[in-house]
């Protein structure tokens, strides 16, 4: 998917980066705030300085998708280990926690190729697994995980009173 001519790579983040990437965490905030307006808040400048946790944290890193130096896409992960307690085997797994393409570049395999690289990082790291979650409201995205080999394999439920 790589384009001859044009400069394109998947990268760790940096804090140089995150001025364009809270573009898109902005944009996916707002798709949550429009699908979700009794949960999520607007883009606060506490979410703005979130990023910056995925840097300095060794159990998190953000990756970004750039293409002649812009930024089109990203990947906020967590390295995830929880211990084996009696009613459960230890769990090692990658955790996306935030994914976005830029507005006006969806479909294009961003998004896709990013995933790829989420994938590669964590076989390097032993780990067996990658996880996510999203929200029911969002067809789209759900689609986009399913055709990439995501199948869900637990369900929350709520009920409002």
């Amino acid at each position: 998917m790589f384009i001859k001519g044009i400069k394109q790579i998947i990268r760790l983040g940096n804090i140089n980066d995150i001025e364009q990437t809270n573009v898109i965490r902005k944009q996916v905030n707002d798709l949550h705030v429009l699908g979700e307006p009794t949960v999520f808040k607007g883009f606060s400048k506490e979410l703005e300085e979130h990023i910056k946790n995925f840097i300095d944290d060794k159990t998190k890193s953000f990756l970004v998708y750039e293409e002649d130096g812009k930024i089109l896409a990203y990947a906020m992960i967590e390295f995830v280990t929880k211990p084996e307690t009696s009613y459960r085997y230890e769990q090692k797994y990658l955790e996306v926690q935030e994914l976005g393409t830029l507005e006006g570049f969806k479909g294009k395999g961003y998004g896709k190729q990013i995933m790829q690289k989420v994938e590669e990082i964590a076989k390097e790291n032993n780990f067996n697994q990658v996880q996510l979650n999203m929200w029911s409201f969002n067809d789209t995205v759900l689609k986009f995980y399913e055709k990439i080999g995501f199948e869900n394999y637990r369900k929350y439920l709520r009920k409002n009173i």
